[in-house]
């Protein structure tokens, strides 16, 4: 304060330079410093020609003094002064050019360039405009990952004064942090939460005290939400923020703006930003009466939600960091729209119209209710009249109540009853446009309702923990089915009255080995198919919870090797259900979990795993009297469909649909498969209905260009179109009727031995919107193995009958040679092949034979097997591949009789059998 200085200096030669604001600066040249000695040098600084910088501070609109603290700072300089009660400050400054920034929380920053002229007054009359009280809080500090520059420099170019908390330290319990004196609470918590430094309650409080907020950071819904397990869960995040924590790391680093941010996209990596997003939280709505969505991570999710409707409070919540936008500008441009959200007033008009969007589906002849709240959300207005009317419909429609009168932020339940015609076919839609008009606003909010009849095909999405239904949409989609989807976790178990209603079931489960088919669930299946239902369930843990269920024994279950772990499939390809594809790898979206399992008599295996193992069963039978016979039919695979490549799951759900449909049973038949170069080869199309009902129904065939079509062999009413290589027909088939076509076609003369041919048929049921095809492989001049067949004296088979030699004759019958041919045979659990070291418990596939077989040639093969197993019947399955691709199954049921034990009676004395 003296003007004393003393400096500590090597020895040297220096120049000095003394400066000070107001005065001209003094130098001292060549100033030598000598070791062990004091110098003294003083400096007379020249005081500047100085002017008067006068001002008057007011507040608009009405012009009165700030009521604030307020701070008046010439920039580049250490002058700062306050006002006077009067709102007035005056400062004499060296004559030159200033940056007068006027600075106080509750005021948008003012700043002004002044010149100052040498013994003159300039005076400076300035008008501040309010803003709201801002604190900044830097939750980041005590962990060293602060990121607050990003905030303060948004603040700073968008002229607003704040006031800083830095947690440097953790705060322990008690954090000393007071919030209600702000109008605004900005929060920035890179990697931490509220809830780490003990502020979840104080949050909760300044909100319910009409506080505003915006909280920021990457991993707050997971920790405050208790998901980390190192907080308990923190109540604002529910109760106030209306949010639920859904994920820890967002699969994009992109973000699309609604509500406040409407039209932004954003970037939360690289550019200018913090780049520190290492796990975003992934986050949902928990009540939509409160919150909206303010940031949405494409299809995975939300990232942000904004907090206000009818609330004493208004908040935005970003899952993500603030800091990590990645262009300046847009950083900027959010906080500019977060600040004018936040600081709004609560409306005085308004209606939101919620609906509950669950499956709009209803049988014909029956009500579907649509419920709708309406909420009058003008919380700082008056009551509203509110009426409703509805446009566009075709079927009738009933809405209750039609007019009433609303209270702001109360709620109006409207339910609009839709009839559905009994005349209305599968799969028949309406749309009634509900039109909500208001007293207050000439405003109108719509809402289109969907009502529909069944289609002919409901998916059940009944997957936990892991979503796999877009692989089942896309194959469906592929071909054209029209479905309806019912998805049980979001809407609960399907109505049983509602699965009566759709011809056909496809259920998948997933992942789920908790509780793949519910109890409840399992007695409506049961019930369906005793209607006559049709039904695909793809589950690989649908018998792991009780193996000897109902529903397992009308899918033709007769046992289940858990756990089998299939990694390879192919379709059985002499069943229609079945078809051509495979052998294929799986790729499992989860663990592979994936049984195998034997069929019960009359169940048929139609897909087989890596050893042979049956991995899908088909299952049909009568129901009641009078229906026409395999009225219910189910496809049942132990192993996820999903799992399959998209081309395999695509055809394996084609064909099983087919299967399934009433022309289920048709038969595609062509005489010889091994044809001769220039024979014939005759075509067999029989179209069966076994359907209680009337079924226009069409087939499509187009010859292979090996093929030559002859025209006189065609049927009546088939068209011939295409050059001569197109057939189609359609027609009416009444109920449990069948239609047979005939024709045939030439062989090109040209065709070498095996030549592959796969002739096939387009089945369709035009109004449902169901095509399939149906094909048959053939092979010029090919070996034929239909007639190999197992020989066996007596099925019926002793446990004790050890070992028994099981025979089999495979059977060329083709025009050509087998070569490199192979026999393999599938054991069931209670067989092992006499050379087994140790009984096989899971099944167990086996090489029986490979070769070559001379056209005509039988040769015979031996299977010597001991019975493991009593009281049950055994299938083994001869699996047979003919050396070109074509695959043949043939099986032998053995039925083992129960073991048998004659004990001695002994009665005791005095029994009246006891003389």
């Amino acid at each position: 304060p003296s003007g004393v200085y003393t400096l500590a200096l090597p020895e040297g030669i220096y120049d000095l330079t003394a400066t000070a604001f107001g005065y001209a600066p003094e130098t001292a040249w060549g100033v030598t410093v000598i070791p062990g000695s004091h110098q003294r040098h003083d400096f007379a600084l020249a005081r500047l020609p100085t002017g008067l910088l006068w001002g008057t501070v007011t507040v608009l609109p009405g012009g009165e003094p700030p009521t604030r603290p307020l701070t008046v700072h010439l920039d580049q300089t250490p002058i700062t002064t306050t006002l006077d009660r009067r709102g007035q400050f005056a400062l004499e400054l060296p004559t030159g050019l200033y940056t007068v920034t006027l600075r106080g929380n509750g005021y948008r920053i003012l700043t002004d360039t002044v010149k100052v002229t040498a013994s003159q007054t300039t005076a400076r009359d300035y008008a501040l405009t309010p803003a709201p009280t801002l604190i900044l809080v830097d939750e980041g500090g005590w962990y060293y990952r602060s990121q607050i520059p990003y905030w303060r420099d948004a603040l700073d170019s968008l002229g607003y004064a704040y006031d800083l908390h830095s947690f440097t330290a953790w705060p322990g319990d008690t954090p000393t942090l007071t919030l209600e004196h702000y109008d605004v609470v900005l929060w920035s918590s890179p990697n931490g939460s509220p809830g780490l430094v003990r502020a979840g309650a104080i949050i909760s409080d300044y909100l319910e005290a009409g506080g505003r907020l915006l909280l920021s950071g990457q991993d707050v819904a997971y920790v405050d939400s208790g998901n980390a397990l190192i907080e308990l869960p923190q109540t604002y995040l529910v109760d106030q923020l209306a949010t639920q924590f859904v994920a820890d790391n967002a699969p994009v680093r992109t973000l699309q703006g609604q509500g406040p941010f409407a039209g932004i996209s954003i970037t939360i990596a690289g550019g200018t930003g913090a780049n520190n997003q290492v796990a975003p939280d992934v986050i949902a709505i928990a009540d939509p009466n409160v919150a909206q969505p303010a940031w949405q991570y494409g299809e995975a999710g939300l990232g942000g939600v904004a907090a206000a409707t009818c609330t004493p409070y208004r908040a935005l919540f970003f899952s993500f960091g603030y800091e990590a936008i990645a262009a300046q500008k847009t950083r900027h441009e959010v906080m500019a729209r977060a600040l004018d959200w936040l600081t709004r007033p609560p409306p005085a008009t308004g209606l939101t119209l919620s609906y509950d969007a669950r499956p709009p589906i209803a049988l014909p002849g029956t009500l579907m209710t649509h419920t709708l709240r309406v909420r009058h959300v003008g919380q700082a207005g008056l009551p509203d009249s509110v009426s409703i009317e509805t446009v566009a419909n075709t079927w009738p429609v009933t809405v209750t109540p039609e007019a009433f009168a609303l209270a702001p932020c109360t709620v109006q339940t409207v339910t609009v009853s839709v009839r559905v015609p009994v005349t209305a076919p599968l799969d028949a839609h309406d749309w009634t446009e509900v039109r909500v008009h208001s007293s207050q606003s000439p405003a109108v909010i719509t809402q289109v309702l969907h009502t529909k009849t069944p289609a002919p095909i409901l998916l059940v999405d009944d997957d936990r923990w892991y979503d796999v239904e877009e692989r089942y949409h896309t194959a469906l989609n592929q071909s054209g089915f029209t479905y309806d989807t019912w998805d049980t976790e979001v809407w609960g178990e399907s109505p049983a009255e509602i699965l009566r209603g759709y011809p056909m079931l496809l259920w998948f489960t997933g992942y789920d080995w908790y509780a793949p088919v519910t109890p409840e669930e399992e007695t409506r299946l049961l019930s369906y198919l005793e209607a006559g239902g049709r039904l695909l369930l793809s589950s690989q843990d649908f018998l792991y919870p009780d193996p000897l269920r109902a529903l397992g024994r009308r899918l033709g279950v007769e046992t289940v090797i858990y756990d089998r772990a299939t990694q390879t499939a192919a379709a059985v390809a002499e069943h229609p259900a079945g078809g051509l594809w495979g052998p294929v790898r799986l790729d499992y979206p989860f663990r592979n979990w994936s049984d195998a399992v034997e069929p019960t008599k009359g169940a048929t295996i139609v897909a087989r795993g890596d050893e042979g193992q049956p991995i899908a069963l088909v299952h049909a039978g009568p129901t009641e009297p009078g229906m026409p016979r395999d009225s219910w039919r189910t496809l049942f695979y132990a192993i996820p469909l999903e799992s399959l490549p998209s081309p395999e799951r695509h055809e394996a759900l084609t064909a099983g649909v087919g299967w399934l449909s009433p022309l289920g049973q048709s038969s595609w038949e062509l005489t010889p498969t091994t044809p001769l170069p220039d024979t014939w080869i005759t075509h067999t199309l029989i179209l069966r209905n076994d359907d209680p009902t009337d079924h226009h129904a069409a087939f499509t065939y187009t010859a292979p260009s090996a093929l030559e079509l002859d025209p006189h062999s065609l049927p009546i009413d088939v068209t011939l179109t295409d050059a001569g290589q197109t057939l189609a027909w359609h027609g009416v088939l009444a109920p449990g009727s069948k239609q047979t076509f005939h024709w045939r076609a030439r062989v090109d003369r040209h065709l070498q031995a095996n030549t592959p041919l796969t002739p096939s048929v387009a089945l369709a049921m035009p109004r449902w919107h169901v095509v399939f095809t149906r094909a048959v492989a053939l092979r010029i001049l090919g070996p034929d193995l239909t007639a190999s067949h197992w020989t066996a004296s007596d099925t019926n088979l002793s446990p004790a009958a050890n070992p028994v030699t099981l025979t089999f004759q495979l059977h060329n019958n083709g025009p050509g040679a087998l070569s490199a041919g192979a026999v393999a045979v599938w054991l069931p659990p209670g067989l092992t092949p006499l050379s087994a070291t140790v009984p096989v418990t899971q099944g167990l596939g086996l090489e029986l034979w490979r070769g070559d077989l001379a056209p005509g040639a039988v040769h015979t093969l031996t299977l010597p097997v001991r019975i493991q197993t009593a009281g049950r019947a055994l299938q083994v399955d001869a699996l047979l591949n003919d050396g070109t691709g074509r695959r043949y199954e043939r099986a032998l049921r053995l039925d083992i009789a129960p073991w048998r034990r004659y004990l001695p009676l002994i009665f005791h004395q005095g029994s009246p059998l006891v003389p």
